[in-house]
């Protein structure tokens, strides 16, 4: 893997902890494929930029105020990057209200690297 791409993913994921802070929904679904996939937890993927918008801004709404990722494995083949990472999500005074981990597929196109597909697996048991 060059440089150049891990230095974009570093570069988009720290764009995306940063929108998120400041619940910039438009620079979050900016990150995305126009037909990306947003799988979360519990809940029906989210398709396209419109819908991921809409996913970061319930979970925005519903109280998390940062999100923190962690690269752990890079994988490059071809015009794509396979991200394996862990997530931490906090809500005000800095409380961990979620973490867990993540698969994302990076595609390289006319705009940069992107998201393509985005799968987050929660570490927190849910009550039932």
């Amino acid at each position: 893997m060059t440089a150049q791409v891990k230095n974009a993913i570093d570069e988009n994921n720290a764009a995306m902890m940063s929108a998120f802070a400041v619940g910039d929904l438009k620079a979050l679904g900016a990150l995305y494929t126009d037909n990306a996939r947003f799988m979360l937890p519990n809940a029906d993927p989210a398709v396209g930029r419109s819908q991921i918008e809409s996913a970061f801004g319930g979970m925005i709404s519903a109280g998390l105020k940062a999100l923190e990722l962690q690269t752990d494995e890079l994988v490059e083949k071809d015009d794509t990057v396979v991200e394996i990472g862990s997530y931490t999500l906090k809500v005000a005074g800095d409380a961990v209200a979620d973490s867990g981990s993540y698969m994302v597929l990076w595609q390289s196109t006319g705009e940069g690297w992107l998201i393509s597909r985005d799968i987050v697996c929660s570490s927190v048991t849910q009550p039932v």
